[in-house]
């Protein structure tokens, strides 16, 4: 076991890029390097793990319900309408997904999937709930005309105002679970799971395994994206970690590389890993924390990235990381945005230059610019690093007692609304 930490410990360091720059700079209620810009804060939504942007529109969903934001001026975050979904206490209210004609969103403690007309921006209208459907994450597929739940249910969705449940995808998956599902073009689905798993489901009835992605260890597969429709060479994913990104396996963000393939079961193409990247503790004043609740969130690839290129993503207590993937698969931190204090859930690249970020605390919608042509400074102290995979991962990961468990769900199976509720009644 020796042995395997210090070989675990060396391939880290060597593969940690160095740091380089001016030390962070303390501003008031964040610190941030200088290729970064905090334009504004607006602490309306205070309570949100994230939303969707499509065209000028974001789509957000917080505890009272779903506001559209208009984008236009990326600077300022400008409400423009909202309507009230029914929310339990579980912090259920993230990735909601739209075709900018209907929008879902649901609860896997419910079972409740909500279907809300957005196609007046300033009056939505929720037009359909339906038991039995709502997952932690719920997916567009088709147009919106069929939804993928990430416990693996499948609603027909056709006939906006009538949803019913008619399947349920796992199986086909080979997967136990997923914590989301994303819609790389139309019916073809990249699942958050361990391993990673491209899906066709233009028949969405009858998916069918197109790729995998394994990870050697038991990580929380959190999100996944592959640029441009699936065009890219590397698809890219990120982890979740509840024990204070104390490994490399926790809160990563990781890259697999398309164009590097064996052949797995079934004949199936299984993409090579090309490492992950992890964010060292330290001093909030350096930009790190020294505990977190939870890291390693949503991300948003930048709109010109090919074949590589810059990738926003919220890591909690650590703010918001602006990373480089190389040409090669490796990855690079470029800068960074820490609020103090703060929970940063999720970011969105809303203009070439401009991300928006949520909050899990009572911050809102935080406003950032980054300056891709000024130097990266980050911290001398605590850099990240980024480990190469190597073909002894797997069996480095089972003999550390960490080997592949590939459900990826926040809900409890079988808990009802009445047992969850029963968390927040104070006892004698």
């Amino acid at each position: 076991m020796r042995r395997l930490a210090l070989a675990a410990t060396s391939v880290c360091l060597l593969a940690a890029a160095a740091p380089s720059g001016a030390a962070p700079q303390v501003g008031p209620g964040y610190v941030k390097t200088s290729n970064v810009t905090h334009v504004a804060t607006l602490p309306l939504d205070t309570d949100s793990i994230g939303g969707r942007v499509l065209g000028k529109d974001f789509f957000l969903r917080t505890g009272k319900g779903i506001t559209i934001y208009d984008t236009s001026n990326p600077d300022l975050p400008v409400p423009k309408g909202f309507v009230a979904v029914p929310q339990t206490p579980n912090q259920e209210r993230e990735d909601v997904d739209t075709n900018g004609k209907v929008l879902v969103t649901g609860q896997s403690y419910t079972g409740l999937l909500h279907v809300v007309d957005v196609t007046n921006r300033t009056l939505p209208t929720v037009i359909a709930t339906i038991t039995d459907a709502g997952n932690h994450t719920n997916t567009c597929v088709l147009d919106c005309t069929f939804v993928y739940g990430s416990e693996g249910t499948i609603t027909d969705l056709r006939d906006p105002q009538k949803p019913k449940v008619v399947g349920n995808w796992l199986e086909a998956a080979g997967v136990d679970g997923s914590h989301d599902l994303t819609e790389v073009r139309p019916g073809l689905l990249l699942t958050a799971s361990n391993p990673v798993t491209y899906l066709d489901a233009r028949n969405p009835l009858k998916p069918k395994v197109l790729a995998r992605g394994p990870l050697p260890d038991d990580r929380y597969t959190h999100g996944m994206a592959w640029p441009r429709g699936g065009k890219d060479r590397f698809v890219l994913g990120g982890s979740e970690s509840g024990y204070g990104c104390t490994t490399p396996e926790d809160g990563t963000f990781f890259v697999h590389d398309t164009k590097r393939t064996t052949k797995g079961e079934g004949g199936v193409p299984v993409w090579t890993r090309t490492g992950d990247y992890t964010i060292g503790a330290g001093l909030p004043t350096e930009g790190k924390t020294l505990v977190s609740e939870l890291c390693g969130h949503w991300f948003d690839p930048h709109p010109s990235f090919k074949d590589g290129g810059l990738v926003a993503m919220a890591w909690y207590g650590f703010g918001v990381r602006f990373l480089e993937v190389t040409k090669k698969g490796a990855v690079e931190e470029r800068g960074f945005w820490q609020p103090l204090p703060g929970q940063s859930s999720a970011v969105y690249w809303v203009s070439p230059d401009t991300v928006w970020v949520t909050d899990y605390t009572a911050r809102g919608i935080d406003v950032l610019r980054f300056d891709g042509k000024k130097p990266a400074a980050r911290d001398a102290s605590h850099p990240g690093s980024f480990r190469v995979a190597t073909p002894d991962d797997e069996r480095l990961a089972r003999l550390a007692g960490r080997g592949p468990e590939h459900a990826a769900a926040h809900h409890t199976a079988g808990g009802s609304l009445s047992a969850l509720a029963s968390r927040w009644v104070c006892k004698p």
